[in-house]
């Protein structure tokens, strides 16, 4: 069996002493390696014939064996035990019936078990499962839908059980939110809209959302989340920086400041101040002088102001932002890398 690098050998050994008994040990090596470990003895005096242990593996990597005969203080029976890449847990009982047929079937799905055994006392088939917390879903994607709202997708997890699935919104201050519960395996967010104008039109300033999932099974387990997406969407307008102190006085002078994140993809902030009434354009050129955004365009009072310029559907390269106020004209550079 192997876990990530790791080859796993398991066998019983017949051992000579007194008392005559069966053991079972398991030595390691790498993967691509020849040498192995010396020998780990998991249980001793286990049954000499038929499968007396059985082996299997979880998508989480990690192993899972039963074995019979095992003494879990104060009975024998069929035991359980569990390795984790450090260590093996402690025996468990799943059965003390101390008679077994030679019938034991072991198996899993994704992260759940799966024990079938047969007793020798009244030959009946028995059944158990060992429901684990669905495994974090993974492979969630983003898109656009067709009517320009965040578009989730994501594959089934492997788990039979699998009963639904939630879909949660990072929501600033309040955190991670629910936003639904859905057997599907998508979701459409219609709160949310992505900018539809042609340039130089520029829509209204945006925000990052971020989304993400978790799976929940029949008995109502919940998984760890799953990684995050995220993507840009309109927002409310430019706006005015407020706050106590410096924020509040009126500027001495205009200015234009250099954009942040720069280089971006695929927005970036631009502040700016104005120091008295003034009719403000504040525009974005390619470096062929081709005017492709405007993001401001309107009489402004004096105060510091602050501007989110979304270049989705933008080429990679360099361009240059203007800013006119009044007789005022600042013009610097910013790089969009996608």
């Amino acid at each position: 069996m192997v876990r990530g690098s790791t080859l796993f050998m398991f066998y019983a050994k017949y051992v000579n002493g007194v008392p005559i008994r069966n053991d079972l040990l398991y030595r390691t090596r790498s993967v691509s390696g020849t040498t192995w470990s010396s020998p780990t003895t998991l249980a001793t005096s286990i049954e000499e014939s038929g499968n007396a242990f059985n082996l299997t593996k979880t998508t989480n990597d990690n192993i899972h064996l039963v074995v019979y005969p095992q003494y879990v203080d104060p009975n024998f029976g069929l035991a359980y035990r569990t390795y984790n890449g450090s260590s093996w847990t402690s025996p468990i009982l799943l059965d003390t019936d101390p008679s077994y047929g030679r019938n034991v079937g072991f198996t899993s799905v994704s992260n759940d078990l799966f024990l079938t055994l047969m007793r020798g006392s009244d030959n009946y088939l028995r059944y158990k499962q060992n429901n684990q917390v669905p495994l974090a879903p993974t492979g969630l994607a983003i898109s656009k839908s067709a009517n320009n709202h965040p578009y989730l997708q994501w594959p089934a997890n492997a788990e039979p059980d699998i009963y639904q699935y939630v879909v949660e919104k990072y929501a600033g201050e309040f955190g991670w939110v629910a936003l639904t519960q859905t057997a599907n395996r998508y979701y459409e967010d219609v709160t949310e809209s992505y900018c539809t104008a042609v340039p130089p039109a520029q829509c209204e300033a945006g925000h990052w959302v971020y989304y993400r999932l978790k799976a929940v099974d029949l008995q109502s387990l919940v998984s760890n989340p799953s990684g995050s997406v995220g993507t840009y969407v309109l927002g409310g307008i430019p706006y005015k920086i407020g706050g106590e102190g410096e924020n509040q006085k009126t500027p001495e002078k205009y200015t234009l400041t250099q954009n942040y994140p720069n280089p971006f993809n695929p927005s970036t902030t631009i502040d700016f101040s104005i120091k008295e009434n003034s009719n403000v354009t504040l525009k974005i050129y390619d470096m062929l002088g081709k005017e492709v955004a405007l993001l401001v365009n309107e009489r402004k009072e004096p105060g510091k102001y602050s501007v989110t310029f979304n270049a989705s559907e933008l080429p990679s390269g360099i361009y240059v932002y203007r800013l006119d106020a009044n007789d005022f004209t600042a013009t610097k550079k910013l790089m969009l890398v996608k």
